[in-house]
């Protein structure tokens, strides 16, 4: 049975693509730190020591997708997610836009590597919720249900702290304030609904089209 909270988090994919350096290529690199154009939402990491891979990727607005969902419970949803039953992780697929904006931003602070064939590409989850917090709460209809998502691209990051905060909210001991913002928002407040947090750039969402999505 799958939950209803498309009016509180959607999926929404981000490219990522990789380029093989050569070792010395990569030490040009070395001591570079992240960067990203917020305009454009593209970052770029220096290249991973060991392997010389260099990775960017787009903090955007991203790709949706139009599942047909029937889980045999409620009637049938088109949804934007993953694929349920393959690994998306498997497949190099990525539309000729995504792959256009990476190099674009590969222009802006490598642009000597902003033209090399790609090692890998792939599509990166994200479970996004209307203003990017995250939802850390009990599920308003399924008893006994505490649902702790909706990273919006931050979620990794937290990883060391946010534990304790998520134990605060199952015990109700977290601020008033701070289960309203991670609050599991009922569909009647839709129309608070927001776009983002402020921290991406780039193109706005875009939803594949059959023939894309097919390639996923």
């Amino acid at each position: 049975h799958l939950l209803r909270v498309t009016h509180a988090s959607s999926a929404s994919a981000q490219p990522v693509g990789c380029i093989q350096l050569t070792e010395a290529e990569a030490a040009t690199l070395r001591g570079m730190p992240v960067m990203i154009n917020s305009n454009k939402g593209v970052f770029v990491f220096p290249p991973t020591p060991g392997t010389n891979i260099l990775k960017v990727a787009r903090h955007g607005y991203g790709y949706a997708t139009a599942e047909t969902v029937d889980d045999g419970h409620t009637p049938p949803r088109v949804l934007s997610c993953p694929r349920r039953d393959a690994n998306n992780a498997r497949h190099s697929y990525m539309p000729e836009d995504a792959q256009e904006g990476l190099r674009d931003g590969l222009r802006d602070m490598v642009p000597e590597f902003a033209e090399r064939p790609w090692s890998r590409l792939r599509l990166c989850w994200y479970s996004d919720t209307p203003e990017g917090d995250f939802i850390v709460d009990h599920h308003p209809q399924a008893e006994g249900l505490f649902l702790a998502t909706g990273g919006s691209g931050h979620g990794f990051k937290f990883l060391p702290v946010l534990g304790r905060y998520i134990v605060d909210c199952l015990e109700n001991k977290a601020p008033e304030s701070l289960r309203h913002k991670w609050r599991m928002r009922p569909e009647s407040d839709a129309s608070e609904i927001k776009i983002g947090d402020g921290s991406r750039g780039g193109p706005p969402l875009r939803t594949l089209t059959a023939s894309e999505q097919s390639k996923l």
